[in-house]
This record gives C-alpha cells, sequence and structure tokens, in this order.
C-alpha cells in the first residue's frame, strides 16, 4: 500500500518543485569606470576597447583590455589623449587620467604628465572590473609591490612560482635601490620565457618578452581573479582560435589567398584589429569588401575569442535560466537545471519550439558556433483517476462494470468484484475508504497483469442501509 501511495504522489510532487537560478558567468560589453577625454574617445584605442566584449574570466579580460591598446604613444600635453603622437616624450596619457593630476618631480607639475607603467596595469585591471581589495590600485611600483606583500600574493622571482596568465611582473634597475622600477602584465609563458605587454615601454604599449631567470625581473603579484574555465584563452597563439586580432606592425597585408604570393587587397595599420573566422597553415580568414580574404597570422596577437551565446526559452514553463557563452568551436555544458511546469514532464531542449523531437538533455556537451536559443520540450502528465478523489456524494453508487472489451470473459470477472462491493459494511461507505482501496487495488493489480484497458467505465448501484 505504501507503494502505491508513493506512485500515486509522484506526479503531484513534480508539480511543486522549486526552479533553482543559474548564475554562470556570462559575456557583457565592456563598461568605462570613469568620462573619457574626448580627444581618447575619437582614437583608434578607444574603438577597440568599447568594441571589446568581457567573457567574465578576469585574467583572460585584462590581457584583453590591455592588447585593444596596443601601440598607444605617451603625448607632450593634454592635446595628446589620443595616443598618436609618435614623438611624445613627456608620459602624457589616457590612462594617468583616471588616477588624477599629480606632481611626480619630472618636470611637468601637477598635471597627468607622469610615469605611466603602474597606471597602465591599474587602469587596464579596473576597466575588467577587478575589484581593488583583490589587486590592489597604485600607480607607483614600490607602493604596489609593498602592498602585495602585505596581502600575501607577492612571489618573487626566486622563488620558484612560474606566472600565470594575467599576473603583474614587477622589475628592478640594476643600480635602483628601488623593490621596483616598473610593472607590467603576463600573457601567458612557454618554455623558460615570460610574454608580457607593458605600458611606458619605449614611451607606448607594447609587447615583451623575457627569460624567467632574467635577473631584471623582480617578483609577481598574483591576484585572485574570477575564473570561467570555458572562457579562458591561450594567447600564446598554439592554439587556433577565432576570434578578434589586433595587428602588431605597420603595412600588414590582406591578401586574396593564403600565400605571400597571392594578390594583395589592402594593408592594415598597427592597432587595427580584425575578425579571423579560421587559421589554416599560419594563415587567418577574414573577409575584405565581402569577398575571402587571408591575412599571416605571424603579424597579429589575440584580443579575444568570437564568442557564441546559449539562450533558454522555458516555453511555457516556469522562471528562467540564464544565458550561457562559450567560445568558437569550444565545448560548452548546458545547464543542469531542469525546467518546471505544472502538468508536464520537461523531455528535454530543442533549437524550435515546435519540435516534438529532443535535440539536448541537461548537462549535454554543445558544440554549435553562434547565438541560438533553445526551447524546453513538454509531455503532457496524464494520471489514472482515483476514487477516492471523487466527490463524497458521487462515492456512494459506484462499481467497475466493465475493464475491457479484448479480454475474454470481461463481464464474469466485473461481476466478482461485486463480492469485494458486498463485503463492505455501511460504516465503511459512509467514509469511502474500503471502496477506494478496493477500486485501486483493482486497478494497480490488472496494471501489474499487463491487461490493455482500452475502455473503463464507473456503474453507480445503491448501497445497502
Amino acid at each position: 500500500m505504501k507503494r502505491r501511495k508513493l506512485c500515486r504522489g509522484l506526479g503531484f510532487c513534480m508539480m511543486i518543485l522549486l526552479m533553482l537560478t543559474l548564475l554562470p558567468l556570462t559575456a557583457v560589453a565592456v563598461q568605462a569606470t570613469y568620462s573619457f577625454s574626448s580627444l581618447y574617445k575619437q582614437s583608434i584605442y578607444y574603438s577597440n576597447f568599447s568594441d571589446l566584449v568581457l567573457t567574465g574570466d578576469q585574467a583572460t579580460d585584462v590581457i584583453s583590455v590591455a592588447t585593444t591598446q596596443l601601440g598607444y604613444h605617451e603625448g607632450n600635453s593634454d592635446s595628446d589623449f589620443a595616443g598618436s603622437n609618435l614623438y611624445g616624450t613627456k608620459n602624457f596619457v589616457e590612462y594617468n587620467r583616471l588616477y588624477g593630476m599629480l606632481d611626480n618631480n619630472e618636470g611637468n607639475g601637477v598635471s597627468y604628465g607622469y610615469y605611466w607603467c603602474a597606471s597602465f596595469v591599474n587602469w587596464c585591471l579596473r576597466q575588467t572590473g577587478v575589484d581593488e581589495d583583490i589587486s590592489g590600485s597604485f600607480v607607483s611600483c614600490m607602493s604596489w609591490v609593498d602592498w602585495s606583500i602585505d596581502h600575501s600574493i607577492y612571489k618573487a622571482r626566486n622563488s620558484g612560482y612560474t606566472p600565470v596568465t594575467g599576473d603583474l611582473i614587477f622589475f628592478k634597475d640594476a643600480d635602483s635601490t628601488r623593490v621596483a622600477t616598473h610593472v607590467g602584465l603576463v600573457r601567458y609563458v612557454e618554455g623558460n620565457t615570460v610574454y608580457t605587454i607593458e605600458g611606458n615601454s619605449a614611451g607606448a604599449v607594447n609587447m615583451r618578452s623575457y627569460s624567467l631567470d632574467d635577473t631584471y625581473i623582480a617578483g609577481y603579484a598574483t591576484p585572485s581573479y574570477e575564473k570561467s574555465t570555458q572562457l579562458s584563452l591561450d594567447f600564446s597563439g598554439n592554439t587556433d582560435i577565432a576570434g578578434y586580432y589586433i595587428v602588431s606592425v605597420d603595412g600588414a597585408n590582406v591578401r586574396q589567398g593564403a600565400d605571400v604570393s597571392s594578390t594583395a587587397l589592402t594593408y592594415l595599420s598597427k592597432g587595427n584589429t580584425v575578425e579571423i573566422d579560421r587559421i589554416e597553415n599560419g594563415w587567418g580568414h577574414c573577409t575584405y569588401n565581402g569577398t575571402d580574404a587571408w591575412i599571416s597570422m605571424s603579424v597579429l596577437y589575440l584580443i579575444g575569442g568570437k564568442i557564441s551565446t546559449v539562450n533558454y526559452d522555458m516555453n511555457g514553463g516556469e522562471g528562467e535560466i540564464e544565458s550561457q557563452t562559450k567560445m568558437y568551436n569550444e565545448i560548452c555544458y548546458l545547464s543542469d537545471i531542469t525546467p518546471v511546469r505544472q502538468g508536464y514532464d520537461f523531455i528535454g531542449w530543442s533549437e524550435a519550439a515546435n519540435n516534438t523531437t529532443t535535440q539536448y538533455i541537461e548537462s549535454s556537451q554543445y558544440v554549435k558556433n553562434g547565438d541560438t536559443t533553445l526551447y524546453a520540450l513538454w509531455e503532457e502528465i496524464v494520471l489514472i483517476p482515483q476514487l477516492s478523489e471523487l466527490p463524497e456524494s458521487l462515492i456512494d453508487e459506484a462499481l467497475v462494470e466493465n475493464v475491457s472489451e479484448n479480454q475474454g470473459n470481461q463481464g464474469a470477472q466485473s461481476k466478482d468484484t461485486g463480492n469485494v462491493i458486498d463485503d463492505i459494511t455501511p460504516e465503511e461507505l459512509d467514509t469511502g475508504k474500503k471502496l477506494s482501496t478496493a477500486a485501486s487495488d483493482i486497478i494497480t493489480a490488472l496494471m501489474l497483469i499487463s491487461m490493455p484497458i482500452t475502455s473503463m467505465t464507473f456503474a453507480f448501484i445503491k448501497h445497502r442501509k
């Protein structure tokens, strides 16, 4: 009896399950943390930055933000905030505007013209949304090292630590008594070499590389970034990643074919960006004026991967499930949440709302590129009626009269059930208890012996008083 009660209750339990809310890290447009200067907003660097979509993996994002600024050059006054004065030498940069005016005894007085390697790193961290409490926020390398030591995130070069993407890397001039004289960001490590991006490197934002044993390196700071393994990027170039790239040299040719002898269609200047949808034999495929084109990957640096968004439509169900994001050509796993709809069972997800065939279930692998919406598919729950659920006014004249037209001598079997009713006392009929139990036992027994039920009718008889 307990087993039958449990089975009868399953349908109702499904109706009252609560929907959980999934909170994945999702891609969002980059947001400014202060008012950019009008000159900077007219620059290619602002355009690169504002087009960037953050992944939510902060180590990846801080390098992506920094890479959008590749080639930005310091100027001689506030009129050079666009970063295009290739002959500027007085440290006037947009990045110093985030922190404010200072007089660092560099001859510029109280101004935005001061050493800016640290302010560039600080600017990238803030635009990425990294909390100051986990990374620090300084325009002084010495202060940043001291803070990192106090917060137990500093690793000295000779500590045996191997840096990772997003770490801060501090440098120290051999003849300096300071703990650090320069700072940058770690892009990646390959073999015994660390690859970086740095502000105020030869007066501009530039890429550099060093041996991990180089005594110029003082150490590293290791912020506890928010992570997303599905959206982290390999900036080494060893992985063919469809995405957005920045040109690292002037005059990079875009060609008709993937070969240096192929016709040049146009050329791109340093700082221009290009969207690559696939990579073959060291050449990136792109589009120029609506036609196929190719550019050598040797002149490109990865800014960010191309991202697909998976949206969920409950299709009549309750609540909602947040969208997920994935890199092009990468695998992601769909939400493990089971949607709920009263009176229905969830059977899976489909790319069409009116589909009857399930394409995916919870936690399925998903590999398609491009934005898509998945619709919940439902199957209506059919419940077998229980006599005990009928109104009490009807449970004084009830009997199962006919069970199946396809079972040999069903009439006799049906009449036999009348004996069960005859044995019920008036008191039990008043409460309806034994009648409900008897009817349930009959239906359950028929189902257990696999007797096909093609029709079921309820006849009513007068009980004895």
